[in-house]
């Protein structure tokens, strides 16, 4: 088995093969560790793995940064002592230490096996009856924690841990306290930050679960609890805000490369490799695919990377003036890049996003760009509808998942932009919505309202004089845009 430095995880920042060893200091001597799967990386700062020491699994968290490790270590001991002394369960530490070169700070953590987090439940369940019993737990959870004066500012759904029917807190380093229980603002606040993390069809649990949070805490007001869905709201937005400017950084999920000549973001499902090949010739793919739209604006083809098919649009530059003109605007394949992100973030079905690339010149101007996504090979939703009668059952089903997608953009103030049919997808009663370069997440209430109603006015047009053009201006009647 090869042994690794902390030098030598620094060098492979998210790219670390398992297993391996490190020598980690015990006492005056050295003891060998095993590491046996990473859980999470962030290069340069932190490492959390799975880990084999002393005849047991266990959790192992790394602190690399050379300002802050000992920090660290100290903020998650700290946390996680003062949730133990509250009564609180979370994973026992078992030992805090350094690796043999003292490059890094190590926290040894009892490793609870067979349980997942709130959040992997959320995601893969589909019984969401059982679901939302543990949600309902995990509320119970945070009033007993709000009681007992402590919360995670940071709250997350990865911050619960299901285990054995108990509830273990995660992530001590993010604890803090008061004494006695805390104040109703802070501890609201907190808990609208918990509920932002659900989609808005969630909401209709909301009073429910205020009554079980009631249960660990103190009873509210109506006045209370009609401004709390104004905090979800709010902290929904300024999770949005956050995310829409991460999705063009190098995380867990994508991988940024910058130079002087390009600028890219691909999703990690998309092998390295992959990812470099296309960056040296995009263009090739384009002229080996399958052409679908060959537009002045943009081009649009299937195309295949490393024996998958996906959809790749690429947005030309149709005269010199043209080309000046997008110099320094945000590129609309950058655009699709972060709506497609965004939509799946807050509920929307849209297919899933693998790349987006612009050629640049001396780092800073924009020429050509690129978008690469999920092929999804199914009629649109205009062709679909022609192709044969539909059932009542089967309109209803279609005029209630645009409620629901009108519900949403109105809740978070987007603009579609371009809402013809064939920019939808009706596919296993799921609405996919297609070309996102249009979409705006608005600033403004005034030019909110005219784009969304310009949006179901295109919408409307969709269907005027066809069959369908009552179910359709029932469905858009019964819209309500906020004044």
């Amino acid at each position: 088995m090869v042994y690794l430095t902390t030098k030598d995880l620094l060098k492979m920042r998210r790219n670390i093969p398992v297993p391996f060893y490190m020598r980690i200091k015990k006492n005056i001597s050295e003891e060998p560790l095993e590491i046996r799967k990473v859980l999470r990386v962030v290069p340069g700062k932190r490492l959390t793995a799975l880990c084999f020491w002393r005849e047991k699994e266990v959790v192992v968290k790394f602190f690399f940064h050379p300002m802050r490790r000992e920090k660290n270590q100290s903020r998650d001991l700290l946390g996680a002592s003062l949730l133990l002394e509250r009564g609180l369960p979370t994973p026992l530490i078992l030992e805090n230490t350094v690796t043999a070169d003292r490059k890094a700070a190590l926290t040894i953590m009892e490793y609870l096996k067979d349980g997942s987090t709130l959040n992997c439940i959320n995601r893969e369940t589909k019984n969401k009856k059982d679901a939302y019993l543990l949600i309902e737990k995990a509320v119970l959870s945070i009033g007993e924690c709000h009681k007992k004066g402590v919360w995670q500012p940071d709250i997350h759904l990865e911050n619960f841990y299901f285990h054995k029917n108990e509830i273990y807190i995660l992530d001590g380093g993010d604890v803090k306290s008061v004494v006695g229980p805390l104040d109703n603002s802070r501890a609201l606040t907190n808990l609208a930050l918990f509920f932002a993390q659900f989609d808005i069809d969630f909401d209709i649990h909301i009073s429910s679960l205020l009554n079980k949070y009631e249960e660990k805490t103190r009873p509210m007001s109506e006045s209370v609890r009609n401004t709390f869905l104004v905090k979800i709201k709010m902290a929904r937005g300024q999770r949005l805000e956050k995310f829409g400017r991460k999705v063009f950084r190098s995380t867990t999920s994508n991988r940024k490369i910058k130079g002087s000549d390009r600028f890219a973001v691909c999703d990690r499902k998309l092998q390295e490799n992959e990812f470099r090949n296309f960056l040296r010739g995009a263009d090739k793919y384009i002229d080996g695919g399958v052409v679908l739209k060959a537009g002045n604006a943009s081009t649009v083809a299937e195309v295949s990377l490393n024996n998958s098919d996906y959809v790749l649009k690429r947005y030309n530059l149709k005269s010199a003036w043209h080309s000046m003109k997008y110099f320094f605007k945000t590129s609309r394949a950058s655009k699709s890049w972060q709506n497609a992100q965004i939509l799946n973030m807050i509920g929307v079905s849209t297919p899933r996003p693998y790349l987006f690339y612009e050629e640049r010149i001396i780092w800073l101007f924009r020429r050509r760009a690129f978008f690469l996504s999920e092929n999804i090979k199914e009629p649109n939703l205009l062709d679909y509808m022609n192709s044969c009668p539909l059932k009542d059952a089967e309109i209803k089903m279609i005029t209630e998942a645009f409620k629901r997608l009108f519900t949403i953009m109105i809740y978070y103030e987007i603009s579609h932009g371009d809402m013809k049919a064939t920019n939808f997808i009706f596919h296993e009663n799921q609405l996919i919505v297609l070309d996102l370069d249009s979409m705006i997440r608005h600033r403004n209430r005034y030019l909110f309202r005219k784009a969304i109603q310009r949006d179901l006015d295109r919408f409307l047009k969709n269907w005027t004089g066809g069959k369908y053009e009552s179910d359709f201006e029932r469905l858009v009647a019964s819209v309500e845009i906020p004044v």
